[in-house]
């Protein structure tokens, strides 16, 4: 284990570039505070924000959750310092999408640790929105919720955040945070820019959505997410012992999404029906070409789990 929590500077703000170069160790709330007080921030919001670094976003392969306008890590990220195991320190090229050579850069991301050790980073900005707008629908179905969302996306809109939930998760992960009695495919999303720009695509989306179904809630309910993002991950909504839970992160192009929806169902969640098991999934983080499944497993007493050697067909394993 090494501890990079002395590389704790915020070397450089380029205002005019939208860049910062900060250290490794350099907590993400930190870093939000110093770029929030000038007009700025980085579009990089985790779950694990209060706790994780500039260095752990990367080498992680981070996804925060304004992801579906701005990207994950790999796409905010210019540079790297990097100990190598050699006992050297190499600098990437100072900027993305050169014309020279491999693009050396990225294969540090997600490598956690493996090839060399992150220590300092410059990562791309963006000016805090003139407007971020919310949004609630419900969608009769995964499949109308998804293909709405498709189609918004490769038309060229690209709301900030697109979280939709299927019916478990609206009722046992979403509606106790918000403090409403919700039920279905509950969706939240979010618009920001400037604010003719976020208006329209507001209504754009709305009008996909309504076409596919959706049933528009109170948009109070998608700030009242927005606000209360990071409660999800703080007692008493995330799971305790004696429970027994794990996250399952599966991405699939949109022709398949469905399929791997339902298969992730059939493996997890009706095997083991008799503990008690819940599997709570939403749809995070959207690309033009498909999703990524959030799926969060909780068995809430462990005693009445099965033997952890009995695998979900009854064979030893």
């Amino acid at each position: 284990m090494i501890d990079l929590g002395g590389l704790d500077e915020i070397l450089a703000i380029d205002e005019r570039s939208l860049t910062v170069t900060a250290q490794a160790g350099v907590n993400g709330r930190t870093l939000e505070a110093e770029l929030n007080a000038r007009g700025l921030m980085l579009p990089h919001y985790p779950a694990s924000v209060e706790w994780a670094t500039v260095g752990g976003y990367i080498a992680a392969r981070g996804s925060g959750v304004l992801s579906t306008r701005y990207g994950k890590i790999e796409d905010l990220l210019f540079s790297l310092r990097v100990a190598t195991p050699t006992g050297g320190l190499m600098d990437t090229v100072a900027v993305p999408r050169h014309a020279v050579g491999p693009e050396l850069t990225q294969l540090f991301v997600g490598s956690e640790g493996t090839l060399g050790v992150i220590t300092r980073a410059t990562l791309q900005l963006a000016p805090i929105p003139a407007e971020r707008r919310f949004a609630a629908v419900s969608f009769p179905s995964i499949a109308a919720g998804t293909d709405a969302i498709r189609r918004t996306l490769q038309l060229g809109h690209r709301p900030s955040v697109v979280r939709m939930y299927d019916d478990v998760a609206t009722r046992l992960t979403f509606a106790p945070v918000v403090g409403e009695d919700l039920s279905g495919v509950y969706t939240v999303f979010a618009f920001e820019g400037e604010p003719e720009a976020a208006r329209l695509e507001e209504r754009r989306t709305l009008e996909l959505a309504a076409e596919a179904g959706a049933t528009l809630l109170d948009p109070a309910l998608g700030q009242r997410w927005w606000d209360r993002r990071y409660d999800f991950y703080h007692p008493p909504h995330n799971p305790e012992l004696p429970s027994i839970w794990g996250t399952l992160d599966v991405v699939a192009t949109y022709d398949r999404i469905e399929a791997v929806y339902d298969a992730l169902h059939r493996a997890v969640r009706v095997p083991y029906a008799d503990t008690g098991l819940e599997l709570r999934m939403h749809f995070s983080h959207w690309y033009l070409w498909g999703t990524m499944i959030y799926g969060r497993f909780v068995v809430p007493t462990a005693a009445t789990t099965r033997s952890p050697c009995t695998t979900a067909s009854g064979r030893t394993a």
